[in-house]
């Protein structure tokens, strides 16, 4: 009994963040194609972003060359 006694704070401990920390491990697994969507949809608008600067430039630079 003594034994047990010694041992069960670090089992309790232990127990206690696997009850904490699994359903958070499990929660990030199975959502993945959520934030996949996601990040897709940001990198796309991050790209048509880049192309309207380069063009906003682009359209700038050729102003400034022929104003000379």
């Amino acid at each position: 009994m003594r034994t047990l006694l010694t041992y069960l704070p670090a089992v309790a401990c232990a127990g206690m963040m696997l009850m904490v920390c699994l359903p958070m491990i499990l929660g990030r697994k199975s959502h993945p194609r959520d934030d996949e969507a996601a990040t897709r949809q940001e990198v796309a608008t991050l790209r048509e972003e880049i192309v309207r600067l380069k063009a906003e430039r682009a359209r700038e630079t050729d102003k400034e060359l022929l104003d000379g």
